[in-house]
Protein backbone atom coordinates (compact mmCIF):
# COMPACT_ATOMS: atom_id res chain seq x y z
CA UNK A 1 0.00 0.00 0.00
CA UNK A 2 2.68 2.50 1.24
CA UNK A 3 4.76 2.04 -2.40
CA UNK A 4 0.92 2.37 -4.18
CA UNK A 5 0.64 5.90 -3.04
CA UNK A 6 4.38 6.75 -3.23
CA UNK A 7 3.72 6.01 -7.20
CA UNK A 8 0.30 7.84 -7.41
CA UNK A 9 2.44 11.26 -6.18
CA UNK A 10 5.15 10.40 -8.06
CA UNK A 11 2.63 10.57 -10.93
CA UNK A 12 0.94 13.79 -9.79
CA UNK A 13 4.11 15.44 -9.81
CA UNK A 14 5.05 14.33 -13.03
CA UNK A 15 1.86 15.15 -14.23
CA UNK A 16 2.14 18.83 -12.66
CA UNK A 17 5.17 19.26 -14.41
CA UNK A 18 4.36 18.62 -17.63
CA UNK A 19 1.17 20.99 -17.38
CA UNK A 20 3.88 23.41 -15.94
CA UNK A 21 6.50 23.35 -19.09
CA UNK A 22 2.88 22.72 -21.23
CA UNK A 23 2.22 26.53 -19.91
CA UNK A 24 5.78 28.37 -20.02
CA UNK A 25 5.51 26.98 -23.73
CA UNK A 26 3.06 29.28 -24.25
CA UNK A 27 4.43 32.23 -22.40
CA UNK A 28 5.49 35.21 -24.81
CA UNK A 29 7.72 37.61 -24.15
CA UNK A 30 7.79 40.74 -25.29
CA UNK A 31 10.57 43.19 -25.01
CA UNK A 32 9.32 46.77 -25.45
CA UNK A 33 11.69 49.70 -26.87
CA UNK A 34 11.13 53.30 -27.22
CA UNK A 35 11.75 56.95 -26.71
CA UNK A 36 10.39 58.20 -23.80
CA UNK A 37 6.22 59.47 -23.91
CA UNK A 38 5.99 56.99 -27.31
CA UNK A 39 3.27 54.81 -25.40
CA UNK A 40 5.37 52.19 -23.78
CA UNK A 41 3.37 51.81 -20.93
CA UNK A 42 -0.01 52.41 -22.63
CA UNK A 43 0.69 49.43 -24.82
CA UNK A 44 1.49 47.50 -21.55
CA UNK A 45 -1.74 48.25 -19.81
CA UNK A 46 -3.59 47.29 -23.08
CA UNK A 47 -2.06 44.01 -22.52
CA UNK A 48 -2.60 43.51 -19.50
CA UNK A 49 -6.30 44.30 -19.94
CA UNK A 50 -6.82 41.96 -22.66
CA UNK A 51 -4.73 39.06 -21.10
CA UNK A 52 -3.61 39.90 -17.78
CA UNK A 53 -6.60 41.84 -15.99
CA UNK A 54 -6.48 39.89 -12.76
CA UNK A 55 -2.94 41.73 -12.56
CA UNK A 56 -4.45 45.26 -12.81
CA UNK A 57 -6.43 44.27 -9.75
CA UNK A 58 -3.48 43.06 -7.97
CA UNK A 59 -1.24 46.30 -8.84
CA UNK A 60 -3.91 49.02 -8.46
CA UNK A 61 -3.72 49.25 -4.28
CA UNK A 62 0.09 49.92 -5.04
CA UNK A 63 -0.50 53.24 -7.12
CA UNK A 64 -2.48 55.09 -3.82
CA UNK A 65 0.77 56.52 -2.64
CA UNK A 66 1.31 58.05 -5.80
CA UNK A 67 -2.25 59.48 -5.73
CA UNK A 68 -1.93 61.05 -2.33
CA UNK A 69 1.76 62.64 -4.11
CA UNK A 70 0.20 63.84 -6.76
CA UNK A 71 -2.87 65.29 -4.24
CA UNK A 72 -0.29 66.53 -1.97
CA UNK A 73 1.93 68.05 -4.79
CA UNK A 74 -0.99 69.58 -6.45
CA UNK A 75 -2.37 71.56 -3.23
CA UNK A 76 1.70 72.97 -2.92
CA UNK A 77 1.87 73.99 -6.08
CA UNK A 78 -1.70 76.09 -5.95
CA UNK A 79 -0.20 77.67 -2.95
CA UNK A 80 2.82 78.41 -4.35
CA UNK A 81 1.13 80.02 -7.29
CA UNK A 82 -1.39 82.12 -5.41
CA UNK A 83 1.24 83.40 -3.16
CA UNK A 84 3.29 84.27 -6.24
CA UNK A 85 0.42 86.25 -7.42
CA UNK A 86 -1.09 87.95 -4.23
CA UNK A 87 2.96 89.40 -4.04
CA UNK A 88 2.82 90.91 -7.46
CA UNK A 89 -1.09 92.13 -7.80
CA UNK A 90 -2.55 95.20 -8.98
CA UNK A 91 -4.96 96.99 -7.17
CA UNK A 92 -8.26 97.42 -8.25
CA UNK A 93 -7.96 93.99 -9.41
CA UNK A 94 -10.68 91.33 -8.05
CA UNK A 95 -8.86 87.61 -8.02
CA UNK A 96 -6.29 89.52 -5.69
CA UNK A 97 -8.50 91.40 -3.73
CA UNK A 98 -8.03 91.46 0.18
CA UNK A 99 -10.79 89.71 0.83
CA UNK A 100 -9.31 86.61 -1.49
CA UNK A 101 -6.02 86.48 0.36
CA UNK A 102 -7.11 86.21 3.72
CA UNK A 103 -9.68 83.39 2.44
CA UNK A 104 -6.33 81.73 0.62
CA UNK A 105 -4.48 82.08 3.84
CA UNK A 106 -6.70 80.76 6.16
CA UNK A 107 -6.18 77.60 3.31
CA UNK A 108 -3.14 77.54 3.69
CA UNK A 109 -2.67 77.63 7.49
CA UNK A 110 -4.70 74.73 7.52
CA UNK A 111 -3.44 72.85 4.72
CA UNK A 112 0.03 73.25 5.39
CA UNK A 113 0.42 70.10 7.75
CA UNK A 114 0.15 67.97 4.58
CA UNK A 115 2.29 69.34 2.51
CA UNK A 116 5.25 69.80 4.73
CA UNK A 117 4.58 65.46 3.90
CA UNK A 118 5.35 66.15 0.17
CA UNK A 119 9.25 65.42 0.58
CA UNK A 120 8.95 62.21 3.12
CA UNK A 121 6.09 60.90 1.06
CA UNK A 122 8.85 61.71 -2.38
CA UNK A 123 11.37 59.13 -0.39
CA UNK A 124 9.06 56.70 0.66
CA UNK A 125 7.76 56.47 -2.94
CA UNK A 126 11.48 56.09 -4.17
CA UNK A 127 12.47 53.89 -2.01
CA UNK A 128 15.11 56.50 -0.41
CA UNK A 129 16.74 56.99 -4.29
CA UNK A 130 17.46 60.25 -5.35
CA UNK A 131 19.04 61.39 -8.25
CA UNK A 132 21.81 64.16 -8.06
CA UNK A 133 21.03 67.21 -10.44
CA UNK A 134 17.83 65.59 -11.77
CA UNK A 135 14.05 66.85 -11.02
CA UNK A 136 12.81 66.92 -7.63
CA UNK A 137 9.36 64.90 -7.45
CA UNK A 138 8.46 61.59 -6.91
CA UNK A 139 9.30 58.54 -9.47
CA UNK A 140 8.61 55.04 -10.23
CA UNK A 141 11.89 52.22 -10.85
CA UNK A 142 10.91 49.67 -13.43
CA UNK A 143 8.97 47.24 -11.64
CA UNK A 144 7.85 48.99 -8.57
CA UNK A 145 4.65 47.51 -8.99
CA UNK A 146 5.57 43.63 -9.61
CA UNK A 147 7.78 44.38 -6.18
CA UNK A 148 4.84 45.43 -4.19
CA UNK A 149 2.82 43.23 -5.06
CA UNK A 150 5.08 40.39 -4.25
CA UNK A 151 5.99 41.38 -0.93
CA UNK A 152 2.46 41.66 -0.14
CA UNK A 153 1.78 37.98 -1.68
CA UNK A 154 5.08 36.48 0.66
CA UNK A 155 3.11 38.36 4.27
CA UNK A 156 1.44 35.73 5.73
CA UNK A 157 -1.60 37.55 6.21
CA UNK A 158 -1.90 39.01 2.29
CA UNK A 159 -5.12 39.58 0.95
CA UNK A 160 -7.07 37.73 -1.80
CA UNK A 161 -6.95 39.46 -5.23
CA UNK A 162 -11.01 40.23 -4.30
CA UNK A 163 -9.77 41.75 -1.43
CA UNK A 164 -6.73 44.19 -2.32
CA UNK A 165 -8.46 47.22 -2.11
CA UNK A 166 -7.71 46.86 1.46
CA UNK A 167 -3.92 46.56 1.37
CA UNK A 168 -1.61 47.96 4.67
CA UNK A 169 -0.33 51.33 3.32
CA UNK A 170 3.64 52.08 4.04
CA UNK A 171 4.14 54.29 6.70
CA UNK A 172 4.75 57.47 5.33
CA UNK A 173 1.41 56.78 2.94
CA UNK A 174 -0.82 55.61 5.94
CA UNK A 175 0.09 59.08 7.15
CA UNK A 176 -0.94 61.17 4.16
CA UNK A 177 -3.90 59.04 3.86
CA UNK A 178 -5.14 60.07 7.25
CA UNK A 179 -3.95 63.55 6.88
CA UNK A 180 -5.87 64.27 3.37
CA UNK A 181 -8.26 62.98 4.95
CA UNK A 182 -8.88 64.91 7.51
CA UNK A 183 -8.29 68.15 5.08
CA UNK A 184 -10.68 67.07 2.64
CA UNK A 185 -12.96 69.37 2.75
CA UNK A 186 -9.89 71.91 3.05
CA UNK A 187 -8.22 70.71 -0.04
CA UNK A 188 -11.97 71.29 -1.88
CA UNK A 189 -12.69 74.65 -1.05
CA UNK A 190 -8.81 75.53 -2.56
CA UNK A 191 -9.49 73.49 -5.51
CA UNK A 192 -13.36 75.37 -5.63
CA UNK A 193 -12.06 78.89 -4.60
CA UNK A 194 -13.20 81.04 -7.83
CA UNK A 195 -9.21 82.63 -7.89
CA UNK A 196 -7.96 79.39 -8.05
CA UNK A 197 -10.13 78.58 -11.04
CA UNK A 198 -9.62 81.72 -12.44
CA UNK A 199 -5.71 80.94 -12.62
CA UNK A 200 -6.24 77.45 -13.96
CA UNK A 201 -8.65 79.05 -16.58
CA UNK A 202 -5.69 81.79 -17.38
CA UNK A 203 -3.17 78.85 -17.63
CA UNK A 204 -1.59 80.68 -14.64
CA UNK A 205 -1.83 77.00 -12.78
CA UNK A 206 -1.18 74.39 -14.65
CA UNK A 207 -1.60 70.95 -12.66
CA UNK A 208 -1.59 69.06 -15.44
CA UNK A 209 2.33 69.29 -16.11
CA UNK A 210 3.11 68.78 -12.37
CA UNK A 211 1.65 65.05 -12.40
CA UNK A 212 4.25 62.91 -12.67
CA UNK A 213 2.41 59.79 -12.52
CA UNK A 214 -1.12 60.14 -14.18
CA UNK A 215 -2.14 62.17 -17.15
CA UNK A 216 -5.54 63.02 -16.63
CA UNK A 217 -6.22 66.71 -17.01
CA UNK A 218 -6.61 68.65 -13.90
CA UNK A 219 -10.41 68.64 -13.82
CA UNK A 220 -10.78 65.48 -13.02
CA UNK A 221 -9.41 65.30 -9.81
CA UNK A 222 -12.25 64.35 -7.74
CA UNK A 223 -11.65 63.98 -3.40
CA UNK A 224 -13.47 62.07 -2.12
Amino acid sequence: MPSEISERIDEEIKREAVLLREKKRKEVQVLLLGQAESGKSTLQKQFQLLYAQQSLEIERPTWRPAVYFNIIKAVRMILSELEYEFAARIPGDPHTSDEIVSEIIRLRTALLPIVAMEDALTSEINGGVSIPGGRNGGYVRSGWQKLRSEKQQQSPDSPSAEGMSFVKLPETASLAAKAISRSAMDIKALWQHRAVQHFIDNKTIRLDESAAFWRAPARSLVYQ
